[in-house]
């Protein structure tokens, strides 16, 4: 946590504070993790007690894996009285949105946070490495990468589909309440879904 003391209260809101404060919601549920993030999970800040507590990476950071693997995996975990949470990027959730249908449909509760930083953000960081290969200008690896303009509205996507949702969270002090608000939804059996605002 010191490593993120001089962002804690940033926005948009720091990858660090995200996941602190929803491990820090769910760290006495009986959770597991099936998809998270893996460029923006930070490591130190989630506690792993044992075996089966998280899935496993993509293979080869496919975007659009994260909505379908998570609603997969909450399917089989909803049998076992687990809490499933995933994180996942914002364009990983827009490519595979279809997949909350399925949850609502088939009545597989599960929490997923949206890492939202408005951006395909993966390849963002790759034009800024490609950039300063090149010796281009760093400050145009956001063309066509960004989704701005307008910026999509989770929250009523997901209700769209049938599910619950909150969002986008800008203020880093109203995440707890989001998250428990997102765990009381999941408890019922529903599917919810926090669209959290992050850095890039």
């Amino acid at each position: 946590k010191d490593i993120w003391r001089d962002s804690w209260d940033a926005t948009p809101i720091s990858t660090g504070r995200m996941i602190h404060d929803l491990f820090q919601a769910i760290k006495d549920k009986p959770w597991v993790l099936p998809v998270r993030n893996h460029r923006s999970f930070p490591e130190g800040l989630w506690e792993f007690t044992g075996s089966g507590q998280y899935l496993g990476a993509d293979g080869g950071g496919g975007v659009g894996y994260g909505p379908a693997a998570a609603v997969g995996a909450a399917l089989v975990y909803r049998e076992q009285g687990k809490l499933p949470v995933a994180i996942m990027g914002d364009g990983d959730f827009q490519m595979g949105s279809g997949a909350i249908w399925t949850a609502v449909h088939y009545k597989i509760p599960i929490l997923i946070v949206i890492n939202n930083n408005n951006s395909w953000g993966n390849d963002e960081f790759h034009q800024r490495n490609i950039a300063k290969k090149r010796r281009r200008p760093i400050e145009n690896a956001w063309i066509g990468q960004r989704m701005s303009e307008p910026a999509t509205d989770y929250a009523k996507i997901v209700h769209g589909y049938g599910g619950w949702a909150e969002g986008p969270i800008e203020n880093p002090a109203e995440l707890t309440r989001a998250f428990n608000n997102a765990i009381v939804q999941v408890e019922k059996g529903n599917v919810a879904v926090v669209d959290v605002r992050t850095a890039l």
